[in-house]
């Protein structure tokens, strides 16, 4: 008799959105939201996701707002609107992937863990056995308590699947 495969599920944390400076000085500057956040962007405080140098950019330009689910931005009255995938918009819904200009800054937009593991016809198959969830669960654990950063190589030349997944991630 084979005995039931036992299966813990380990549940997964809410899902972020980023916020990326996507060109420019500045490139690279984030904000991650976290489910029920807001970021306002601009030029200068009282924006919490600043792009100073950027001369068209009003001080405080537009709001990007995050539910867990569903992005939204606002335009706050910028002197130069804000633009959503080369559209004018006052509030729109965004689109994972999608990018936003406010003044000369574009800023790009991604959903943390949007894009689905490729199947891999290699892969071997592993059953969650009490040992193997009890081992994984470990192993997580472990790296959770580490205090120094984490590093990984990863080849993307290999698969465009690996900067797709790195803008994804915080």
């Amino acid at each position: 008799m084979v005995p039931p495969i036992a299966s813990v599920a380990i549940a997964p944390a809410p899902r972020r959105l980023i916020a990326e400076v996507a060109q420019g000085r500045y490139s690279g500057r984030k904000a991650v939201l976290k489910p029920g956040d807001r970021v306002r962007v601009g030029a200068d405080v009282p924006a919490t996701l600043i792009v100073p140098k950027d001369r068209k950019l009003s001080k405080v330009h537009f709001e990007l707002r995050w539910d867990g689910q569903q992005a939204t931005v606002k335009d706050l009255n910028s002197v130069n609107g804000t633009l959503l995938a080369g559209v004018a918009v006052e509030e729109s819904i965004v689109p994972h992937g999608s990018w936003i200009r406010a003044g000369a800054t574009d800023f790009m937009v991604y959903q943390e863990d949007h894009t689905p593991p490729l199947h891999d016809e290699d892969a071997v198959l592993v059953v969650n056995t009490p040992e193997v969830m009890a081992s994984k669960r470990a192993t997580i654990k472990q790296l959770r308590a580490l205090t120094t950063p984490l590093y990984a190589l990863l080849d993307a030349a290999r698969t465009r699947q690996i900067r797709i997944l790195l803008r994804e991630s915080v």
